[in-house]
């Protein structure tokens, strides 16, 4: 079998046969210098021929390349394809060009491309096929590099939502990063014109960034922007722009960057900067109201010692004269004298209502607590009722506790509003008794101030008996409803409460509950 052909037909089939002897030598010689792989087969691909470097490629030697055994070397999954390319090829007389893989018989896997063309005889027949094989395996390794490079500079990109950018300054051409376009609203791989990639920022914005480019230009220097920016579908945004010159022998040449779409970081930071500004201003409207406030405890103060002092000087004034009026048996100017003692009781206890209701109360804390004796604690309160309300005041103590954590002064305050309230409901010949029990479930000393009036909270006012403003609808009743108030206000600010506990005609209770705790 000859291992060359002319690919020309010959019009003298003895001059053709005499050139297959002659160019068989040169055939080989020719194939043996080659830094490619040659081989020959026949119409059907059974191998003639193959050079060394063929064989290098393929694994075997020249007696195993020949035949049909070079296709065992062919990669299970691109075997199919070979055969029905090939056969494809000899079918419309066509070359053959592919690329596909090799599985050797030490393991390696190689990257060929292989072509062949067809060799005719005199009369126009295929004899035989002539073609030459290129390992590609390093190329195609760089190639599968490069491109998971690139797949991962785009996600990269992508997650970090940073986009690459360079512009050619000989040539004029713009290149855009997968992810540049998809900021501009691009198709992935648009390339555009300096113009169209100019005229996504507004005109401000346009002139910022080709001043910034042409400084870059003419004295190198590098850039980082932040600019207004309109995508392709109209969106409003802000965009980072970076970007700097490269030079090559002294001549600037292309242009690099970065770009990023900072809309929802300046968002966040105008967020930031406006909730910063809020807070300021609240904090100047509570340094403001905090100098309000003191400004008034200093009132509050001055109309404490100012007012009350002289009160409870006057009162005890009172007291004093009482003493000598009944020691000389003045009925007429003892009767008027307790009238003057109640009219002072109760002008006190409005200004103390006010005065707490204004600056204890109104700061919600305690400032201190106290473990209290209840005898003295009852004993301080009664001094503050008038005489002849006191005489109807009855105690009864049905529990054995003797000392209570309390603040004396507050809690003075709420039981002497329940004792004028109940005072003030009953008749003046009925009593007012203060029952002192305690209870288990939860743990708590209990203070009931009952009277035997015709009871004064009607149903109207139930749910709204402790709030400010609301007065009961006892005879006489006067001031600006702070009294109850108050109470709810101290029994909350020592963890108790107050309540109804009775509303019926003889038999009306507030009790007061000052919880204890489960340690004591």
């Amino acid at each position: 079998m000859p291992y060359f052909l002319p690919s020309e037909p010959q019009e003298d089939d003895g001059r053709f046969d005499a050139l297959l002897v002659l160019g068989d030598q040169s055939f080989r010689t020719l194939c043996e210098m080659m830094p490619l792989g040659i081989y020959q087969t026949d119409t059907e691909g059974r191998c003639l021929y193959t050079n060394a470097q063929w064989q290098e490629i393929y694994g075997l030697s020249l007696a195993e390349s020949l035949g049909d055994n070079w296709a065992s070397t062919l990669h299970p999954d691109d075997r199919e394809a070979v055969f029905a390319a090939w056969h494809l090829s000899v079918q419309k007389s066509q070359p053959f060009d592919m690329a596909f893989r090799l599985l050797r018989s030490d393991g390696q896997i190689r990257y060929v491309h292989s072509q062949a063309r067809a060799v005719r005889d005199a009369g126009g027949d295929i004899r035989a096929y002539v073609g030459t094989v290129q390992d590609v395996t390093q190329q195609h390794v760089q190639t599968d590099k490069l491109r998971a490079s690139e797949a991962f500079l785009d996600r990269t990109g992508r997650i970090a939502g940073v986009g690459a950018w360079q512009v050619d300054l000989v040539s004029g051409d713009i290149f855009w990063s997968d992810q540049t376009c998809r900021i501009h609203g691009m198709p992935v791989g648009h390339r555009p014109t300096l113009e169209e990639a100019l005229a996504f920022y507004p005109p401000q914005g346009r002139a910022t960034i080709e001043a910034a480019v042409n400084r870059g230009i003419d004295r190198a220097e590098p850039w980082d922007l932040e600019l207004p920016f309109v995508s392709a579908q109209g969106r409003r945004m802000w965009v980072r722009a970076f970007g700097e010159v490269e030079c090559e022998g002294g001549r600037p040449v292309r242009l690099v960057g970065a770009f990023l779409d900072v809309t929802e970081q300046r968002a966040r930071q105008e967020a930031l900067q406006n909730e910063q500004a809020l807070r300021q201003q609240i904090q100047a409207q509570v340094d403001q109201t905090s100098s309000l406030l003191r400004e008034r405890t200093e009132m509050l103060d001055v109309l404490a010692h100012e007012v009350r002092q002289p009160m409870h000087n006057a009162s005890a004034v009172l007291q004093s004269m009482e003493g000598v009026l009944r020691a000389h048996q003045d009925q007429v100017a003892i009767g008027r004298l307790e009238k003057a003692q109640a009219m002072f009781a109760q002008v006190l206890s409005s200004i103390d209502n006010t005065l707490a209701a204004a600056s204890l109360l109104g700061s919600g804390t305690i400032s201190h607590v106290d473990d209290t004796d209840i005898e003295a604690f009852l004993a301080l309160t009664l001094a503050d009722i008038p005489m002849p309300l006191r005489k109807r005041v009855q105690i009864e103590r049905e529990t054995t506790i003797r000392t209570v954590p309390m603040n004396m002064g507050l809690m003075r305050l709420a039981l002497r509003n329940l004792l004028f309230n109940s005072l003030a409901s009953g008749p003046d010949d009925t009593p007012v008794t203060v029952r002192l029990t305690d209870c288990d479930t939860p743990p708590a000393f209990l203070i009931d101030v009952q009277d035997q009036g015709p009871g004064f909270v009607d149903a109207q006012l139930l749910s709204r008996l402790f709030q400010r403003g609301v007065r009961g609808q006892a005879p006489g009743t006067t001031g600006h409803g702070l009294g109850l108030y108050i109470v709810r206000r101290v029994m909350e600010l020592h963890g108790g409460y107050a309540e109804l506990h009775h509303n019926q005609p003889g038999q009306t209770c507030m009790r007061l509950a000052l919880l204890q705790s489960t340690q004591d």
